[in-house]
C-alpha cells in the first residue's frame, strides 16, 4: 500500500476500502450463517477479527493488480489515441499542402492562359498592321496569320 504511486492513490484507495468492506461483509455473513443455536455475538466477532488480517491483505493486493492493470491499460490506450491523433494531424497537414498545390497549379494555369491570351493578341495585332501597311502600299500580303496552336 505504501508503494502505490501518488498518481494512482485516486484509484487505489477507494478500491481497496471497497475490498475490504465487501470481504469484512462477506465474513461477518458467513459467520452468522455458520451460527449455531450455542454461538454469541462474541464467537462472530472474534471470528471475523481473525480472518480480517487475510481479508485486508487480499484486498490490498488485489487493489493494487488492478489499479496498476488499469493504469497500465489507460496509459497503452492514451499513447494509441496520441499517435492516432498525430497520424490524423500529419494527414490533414498532408491534404492541405496538396490541396494547397492543386491551388497554385490551377492558378498558374490561369496565369499562363491569360498570358498566352494576351500573346496571342499581340501577335494578331501586329500581323494584321503589317497587313494594313501592306495594303496600304498596294504590295501583295502572303504572310499566314499567327498560328494559335503553338501557344497553346
Amino acid at each position: 500500500m505504501w508503494s502505490v504511486p501518488r498518481r494512482f492513490r485516486r484509484v487505489y484507495f477507494p478500491l481497496f476500502y471497497s475490498l475490504a468492506i465487501i470481504g469484512i461483509g462477506w465474513s461477518v455473513w458467513h459467520e452468522v450463517s455458520r451460527a449455531g443455536p450455542g454461538w454469541s455475538y462474541h464467537d462472530i466477532a472474534n471470528a471475523v477479527i481473525m480472518r480480517a488480517p487475510a481479508i485486508l491483505l487480499s484486498a490490498a493486493f488485489i487493489s493494487l493488480v488492478i489499479t496498476e492493470g488499469s493504469m497500465v491499460l489507460a496509459e497503452m490506450v492514451g499513447d494509441y489515441l496520441r499517435k492516432r491523433r498525430a497520424a490524423a494531424t500529419a494527414e490533414a497537414a498532408a491534404k492541405g499542402r496538396a490541396k494547397g498545390r492543386a491551388e497554385g497549379r490551377a492558378e498558374g494555369r490561369a496565369e499562363g492562359r491569360a498570358e498566352g491570351r494576351a500573346q496571342m493578341g499581340r501577335e494578331w495585332s501586329a500581323w494584321n498592321r503589317r497587313r494594313l501597311e501592306a495594303e496600304e502600299r498596294g504590295e501583295d500580303f502572303d504572310e499566314p496569320p499567327p498560328d494559335s496552336s503553338a501557344n497553346n
